[in-house]
């Protein structure tokens, strides 16, 4: 049961991204799909430890960066 649930969420997932309804909200929102695939620009941030992070030291590594905030 639960991965039948866990497929069915994946798949309406896909198809939402597919819908014509997202597309025109992501193009009102000035979203573009690149032709080819883009490199990042390079970019340093500061650990919260102490210290530098580069974003060239990650490549070929999977990256999601999450800029929280609350307001």
């Amino acid at each position: 049961m639960k991965r039948l649930t866990v497929f069915s969420f994946i798949l309406i997932l896909l198809l939402l991204g597919k819908s014509p309804l997202v597309s025109a909200q992501y193009f009102q929102a000035g979203v573009q799909q690149f032709k080819a695939p883009v490199a990042a620009p390079d970019f340093k941030l500061e650990k919260l430890g102490g210290g530098e992070v580069f974003l060239k030291e990650f490549r070929g590594k999977l990256v999601i960066l999450n800029f929280y905030t609350t307001w």
